[in-house]
């Protein structure tokens, strides 16, 4: 699933609800002068916004210290563990903002998302989707506008078996109909499609995808991978080549390109994408055997 490998987009509303409160509290402290609550709170918020989220938890903790009945402190603390993907610290502060503050739909929307996310780390994946779910259902209850969380259930029904193809689908139209400029969403509406066997939209999804985000290569390469099943070779190619402008020292991307020319009998360009691919060795196991392999056949017949 492209989105849940390494971020590739700003997952979140970057806790619209409580980060407006977190730089209500900057009052000036002298030295020497003990630190409050709310001083704390606004130092992790700083740190925070900079993307240190370590050094943010750790103000955030001292703020609960001081104050441990603040639902914002172990709401914010939480989004930073989640940052920092330690879901199980994030789920926990998550759980006692919501003890503090019942029915409020971000904590549920964080933690569910949470949940799902920490069944990337080899647990019971079954009963962290149904806690996933639980904590979305109740959210979009709470505040049926939310697009992020209708595309963020959609991609727990997606990983849920047997799927429910029309939930994920009325999930993720909700999701771009209440907010058409995320490009996650259509990113993850097009894996859908592909694994629904409906090329075309996914196709359309990426492209809308890569309006929004020009300049991400990753978008690229799954656009071409899918003109690849249809057995457009020729655009496929031109996907990769995109891609390959964006990061010229991917070998993957030479590799992706490499057989889409190699499928159009362009064995030249298919030798040439090849040593590129074996220059830049990349992690992918099989693949890059492949590579060396098919860059051996094409020596060996002379190009």
């Amino acid at each position: 699933m492209v989105t849940d490998t390494g971020e590739l987009y700003e997952r979140k509303k970057i806790a619209l609800l409580l980060l407006s409160v977190l730089f209500c509290a900057q009052a000036a402290f002298g030295q020497g002068t003990p630190r409050t609550a709310s001083e704390f709170n606004s130092s992790g918020a700083a740190y925070y916004k900079s993307g240190d989220y370590a050094k943010a938890a750790e103000e955030f903790g001292q703020a609960i210290k001081l104050d441990p009945n603040s639902f914002t402190y172990y709401f914010n603390r939480g989004a930073s563990y989640y940052y920092l993907k330690d879901y199980d610290k994030a789920i926990a502060d998550f759980t006692q903002a919501d003890k503090l503050k019942p029915d409020n739909p971000a904590i549920l929307s964080w933690r569910g998302d949470s949940y799902y996310l920490s069944g990337d780390l080899g647990k019971n994946l079954t009963e962290l989707q149904r806690k996933a779910l639980a904590d979305f259902n109740r959210a979009i209850q709470l505040d049926p506008e939310d697009a992020w969380t209708y595309g963020r259930r959609a991609l727990v029904y997606f990983n849920s078996w047997p799927r429910d193809w029309n939930k994920i689908f009325a999930d993720y139209n909700m999701s771009i109909r209440l907010n058409p400029d995320d490009p996650e969403v259509y990113v993850n509406r097009a894996e859908a499609y592909k694994a629904h066997d409906e090329r075309g939209k996914a196709i359309a999804d990426y492209t809308q995808a890569i309006r929004l985000k020009p300049n991400d290569a990753l978008l690229y390469n799954a656009r071409g991978d899918t003109y690849e099943l249809e057995g457009d070779h020729v655009r496929a190619a031109a996907d990769f080549g995109q891609a390959i402008r964006l990061e010229p020292n991917n070998g993957y991307f030479y590799f992706r390109r490499g057989n889409s020319y190699y499928a159009m009998e362009d064995f030249s360009k298919a030798k040439a994408d090849m040593e590129m691919a074996v220059k830049y060795k990349w992690n992918v196991g099989w693949q890059y055997a492949q590579a060396e392999d098919t860059l051996a056949e094409l020596k060996k017949k002379g190009y």
